[in-house]
């Protein structure tokens, strides 16, 4: 009997957003495992329970006018996400600043479902790199400004011709992913501002928000391979280090000779190496390394993940976790994880 293959649905909600994909697009993705469903009303339960991941992409329609969701629209999109739903927002803040009658952005529709999990559509917007607009050269989005993670697998460079992203704003449990060089500045000054951010902790589900979708709906550059990691990702079929969808691949630290005088039990430097991937990306984990007086490059490590585990590890070997602990309640005062009593477990 031959296996088939599982065939992903994505809801493309062309009621509240604009027309995302091409025939192109189409092809390709379904000839990768996705089935692409478009929904054309109101959002419910019932559209919703056929969605694998939900896809907006709202921004304004001819002569400038936006769709509007209805309240009990936004609740039901936050309890879907909630309940073990995926979602992949994508939009443009400051689109809906310049065209919008009411351009509060905290009444962004995006912003009312996203924020709740620690993303924001700010209405900042990235015009040029370097004095170099983006009327002149595409804005690319490049290695090794990108975190670690199963989305950014294969990707080198992301970019799109005549196209000026916005900037978000990212809060733990969230993520950055994508984020600018430090040639770099939105309109608000911010330097390395973040286009690409993600939350494997909105609830019980996933949530990835972007500001342009000409960066996935573009063929230029790693955009479609970006795209492809994203969809992946979010229907929980993202790949392990081995390319097995849905196993976690075991991670090795390795032990000194006097591992037993050290103060973190084994089990506990793997734990708090992982709560530290949750919540740091890869830059601020080589920060961590430097304000600690390591070199990051000294850290064997093949993921994110295993380059905070490496760090605990050799923290503890230097008698010094207590050093790492306190940077980490400093960094992050409001994670709880980081105020247990780490040198206390069973």
């Amino acid at each position: 009997m031959t296996n088939k293959k599982k065939q992903f649905r994505i809801l493309l909600d062309q009621y509240h957003g604009m027309s995302l994909f091409s025939s192109r697009h189409v092809r390709e993705l379904r000839k990768n495992g996705f089935d692409l469903l478009r929904v054309n009303s109101a959002l419910d339960k019932n559209i919703l329970s056929e969605a694998d991941v939900l896809v907006i992409w709202f921004t304004r329609y001819h002569e400038n006018i936006f769709a509007h969701f209805m309240p009990e629209e936004l609740d039901l999109i936050r309890e879907y996400i909630e309940s073990g739903g995926a979602a992949f927002l994508i939009g443009l803040g400051w689109v809906w600043t310049s065209y919008e009658d009411t351009p509060a952005i905290d009444d962004y529709p995006l912003n009312l479902i996203a924020e709740p999990f620690g993303i924001f559509f700010s209405e900042a917007i990235i015009a040029d790199v370097g004095g170099v607009s983006y009327e002149q050269e595409p804005i690319t989005f490049h290695r090794p400004f990108f975190a670690s993670h199963p989305i950014t697998k294969n990707v080198e460079k992301i970019g799109a011709s005549d196209s000026a992203p916005g900037s978000l704003i990212v809060e733990e449990p969230a993520i950055p992913v994508v984020w600018g060089n430090d040639e770099t500045s939105d309109s608000d000054r911010f330097k390395n501002p973040v286009i690409l951010a993600a939350n494997e902790n909105a609830g019980s589900g996933r949530i990835v928000c972007l500001q342009h979708a000409s960066y996935i709906e573009k063929f230029e550059f790693d955009n479609f391979v970006l795209l492809q990691n994203i969809l992946n990702w979010l229907a929980g079929n993202d790949e392990n280090m081995d390319g097995v969808p849905g196993e976690s691949k075991s991670i090795s630290v390795p032990l000194e000779p006097d591992r037993l005088e050290n103060d973190l039990e084994m089990k506990t430097v793997l734990e708090l190496g992982r709560i530290i991937d949750k919540y740091f990306n890869e830059f601020e984990i080589k920060t961590l390394c430097m304000d600690l007086e390591i070199d990051p490059e000294n850290l064997p490590h093949e993921t994110k993940v295993q380059m905070a585990i490496e760090l605990v590890a050799f923290m503890d070997r230097r008698m010094e976790a207590d050093k790492l602990i306190l940077l980490l309640r400093d960094r992050r005062p409001k994670v709880k994880e980081f105020s247990d009593d780490w040198f206390n477990r069973d």
